[in-house]
């Protein structure tokens, strides 16, 4: 249902839940800020997961060819489709996970065992060329925050906490009229 709910009250096209271990970077669970930062914009969202709004999805649905076959491809379509119209959003619920299946011993998930699978991609391929769409995702979508800027992140949000705590302690003061709270002082030995 949260994720129901963060697709309604947050405006967005295109949401997706994040993904615990993604193919695509951009759309991985970034620890640490889901519950901070809840919907994060993206540039790209893959098929396993997609809720969308219903007037995106008419629109799209309007101009879908199934001879794109096995969904290859459809989720750069509908990620194009968005990027390229003016006011519309994707997102990524940062507090709501999902996780894919996981590869079996050959190195492949069960679906790459159906019948026709190696030619789905060359069937998009060749679709997007006559189309003129996309063939790959955007770039966006390999791209994946450093440790580095994880760290920033994370200490950014916990300065941000803080200073909200500081605020709330001050008002609680003020209203309650407890001037005569001092801060602790240190004492010289």
């Amino acid at each position: 249902r949260e994720l129901f709910r963060l697709a309604r009250d947050g405006g967005v096209d295109i949401l997706q839940p994040t993904g615990a271990s993604q193919d695509y970077p951009s759309l991985q669970s970034w620890p640490g800020h889901g519950h901070l930062l809840g919907l994060r914009e993206v540039g790209f969202i893959e098929i396993g997961h997609p809720i969308f709004k219903t007037t995106f999805l008419r629109s799209f649905l309007s101009e879908y060819d199934d001879s794109v076959i096995g969904d290859w491809g459809v989720d750069i379509w509908f990620s194009h489709k968005c990027a390229t119209t003016a006011g519309c959003r994707m997102a990524v619920a940062d507090n709501v996970t999902v996780s894919n299946p996981v590869l079996r011993g050959n190195g492949r998930r069960e679906i790459a065992s159906a019948e026709g699978f190696d030619t789905f991609e060359r069937t998009w391929l060749e679709y997007a060329a006559r189309h003129g769409l996309p063939a790959r995702p955007p770039r966006s979508a390999y791209w994946q925050p450093s440790t580095w800027t994880r760290a920033f992140l994370n200490v950014f949000a916990a300065g941000c906490l803080a200073y909200l705590c500081k605020y709330i302690y001050i008002e609680v003061v003020k209203k309650r009229g407890l001037t005569n709270i001092r801060p602790h002082k240190k004492h010289n030995r």
